[in-house]
């Protein structure tokens, strides 16, 4: 007999193990209710009401064979089930590959926090976010912390001066302290904190910022930001700041500058 498949009352029926267990054994058709009772340490009663349960779920049925009933699995029901999970992972596997920022890696051990980005775009299109400082300056802050930089040299040996304007207009200053480059694949500087007249400010912990550029197998591009810390104070003072999540809503606004000028 067809029936319409209740997703609440089957996967509330399946959140019980016995009752899960129940289904499976009733896969076979071959044990009634006094025998499927006969493998769990309670009574008649409860069990008949775990398989009242499954039945109302659509999940089991009764069966008459010969002079007895027995139990058997719906598989059609667990078909739709799964129907509906895998539904629910298509979304969410379409969900993460339209994400920019992928995994967020913290060691605790290695003194590292590494963010993890995917875009549609060519390495050199990505590269251009970090080289063209007008680019730069649109993603490199939270939203509420826009950037501007002041100076720009990604050659070795060189550096970059910037600063965020924050919401209530306070200014804090930063600078790159440029260790290598390799376009469109490579960047590594020293991240830290500076005053107003571009000097460091060293009551606050810089760290070795590595920028990894390359081309995925699916077709697009990833980047990896690898930021190294010189302590676990340091990381855990950095962490404290917001660092984990200012970096994340900052690379999330990557994808909108490149989606520009792309055709539909």
């Amino acid at each position: 007999m067809s029936t319409v498949f209740d997703a609440d009352r089957a996967f509330a029926a399946l959140a019980d193990a016995t009752r899960r267990d129940i289904v499976l054994r009733a896969m076979t058709g071959a044990e009634g209710v006094a025998e499927i009772a006969g493998h769990y340490p309670m009574s008649f009663a409860a069990v008949q009401k775990h398989i009242a349960v499954l039945e109302r779920a659509g999940l089991v049925t009764k069966q008459r064979a010969g002079r007895r009933k027995v139990v058997q699995t719906n598989v059609e029901s667990l078909r739709q089930a799964r129907g509906l999970l895998d539904e629910y992972e298509a979304l969410w596997r379409a969900r993460i590959a339209g994400m920019t920022v992928t995994a967020v890696h913290k060691d605790p051990d290695a003194l590292t926090m590494t963010l993890t980005a995917e875009f549609d775009a060519s390495p050199e299109r990505v590269w251009d976010l970090w080289a063209d400082p007008r680019k730069l300056e649109r993603w490199w802050g939270p939203p509420v912390y826009p950037a501007t930089f002041t100076f720009h040299d990604l050659r070795p040996g060189g550096r970059a001066e910037y600063h965020m304007t924050g919401p209530t207009g306070d200014q804090p200053h930063g600078l790159w302290e440029i260790v290598e480059t390799d376009p469109p694949r490579l960047l590594v500087f020293v991240d830290r904190f500076a005053n107003a007249d571009g000097t460091p400010d060293h009551s606050i912990p810089g760290f070795e910022c590595r920028v990894t550029i390359e081309s995925s197998a699916d077709g697009r591009t990833r980047m990896l930001i690898d930021n190294r810390f010189p302590s676990a104070e340091g990381m855990a003072k950095l962490l404290e700041m917001g660092m984990e999540e200012g970096l994340t809503e900052a690379a999330g606004q990557i994808d909108a500058i490149l989606a520009e000028g792309v055709p539909a």
